[in-house]
């Protein structure tokens, strides 16, 4: 089925600024598969939450599926089998990954008197703590918090001196409970999560944002730890963006 038509049988739901991206896409649909999520946010004036919205309101579970029905309707080549499917939506993840600035974490990172990340399910603690054994290697100690009783008790001793990074690709009630209490005690929160406006991107200091697609595999999340590794390490030389 072509985009056209699956706009059309859901054109009703689509508000202003969803007409706004489809009017760039159906102008541009050659050009939009080549475009990242962040890319095509802000040749449409608005933001990579939008994007995803949009795509979602089509009944795709990202931007990715949405090229790729684009790309079909073109017939454009695309890939035949789940490995190349799979391998083209990390690719795209992880350009749209590396163009955006980090720069504030990686200040707040290089300063930090402690580092703690928070992690409650079994994969995203294997992710937390790779994170940490790469960036020991800068000197930087994290320190892992697991479950309910760790972090409520660190919310009581944290200082604005401390960073603290929240990985949960879901939304985690113990986090929103504690984290007004983070915030009061001016201690840098970064929030890691799934692709969306949430209540965590909103009050954390700073968001990495995980589109839906890259969820469904833990894979990619090791990938862009090591990336945001050797980008802080560019970042400590002088060189972080210089070449992105």
């Amino acid at each position: 089925m072509k985009i056209e038509t699956i706009v059309q049988e859901h054109f009703e739901s689509l508000s202003n600024v969803d007409l706004s991206i489809w009017k760039f896409i159906s102008n541009n649909l050659e050009k939009t598969t080549m475009l990242s999520i962040s890319e095509l946010a802000q040749l449409c004036n608005t933001s990579r939450t939008s994007v995803l919205r949009f795509s979602q309101k089509l009944g795709f579970s990202g931007y990715g599926e949405l090229k790729l029905i684009i790309r079909q309707g073109l017939q454009i080549e695309t890939p035949t089998t789940s490995v190349d499917l799979r391998a083209n939506m990390m690719s795209d993840s992880i350009l749209d990954f590396i163009r955006e600035d980090y720069s504030l974490l990686f200040e707040r990172l290089s300063v930090a008197n402690r580092v703690f990340i928070y992690s409650d399910k079994h994969t995203e603690t294997l992710v937390a703590q790779y994170f940490k054994r790469l960036f020991f290697s800068e000197d930087i100690l994290v320190y892992p918090i697991w479950g309910e009783h760790e972090i409520r008790k660190l919310s009581e001793n944290a200082t604005q001196d401390d960073l603290i990074i929240f990985l949960a690709m879901n939304q985690d009630d113990v986090i929103l409970d504690v984290l007004p209490s983070f915030i009061k005690r001016q201690v840098f929160t970064v929030n890691i999560s799934k692709q969306g406006e949430t209540i965590m991107h909103k009050l954390s200091d700073f968001t990495i944002s995980i589109s839906a697609e890259d969820t469904k595999g833990i894979s990619v999340l090791f990938v862009m730890v090591e990336l945001l590794h050797s980008m802080y390490q560019d970042f400590m030389k002088g060189g972080y963006h210089d070449e992105y």
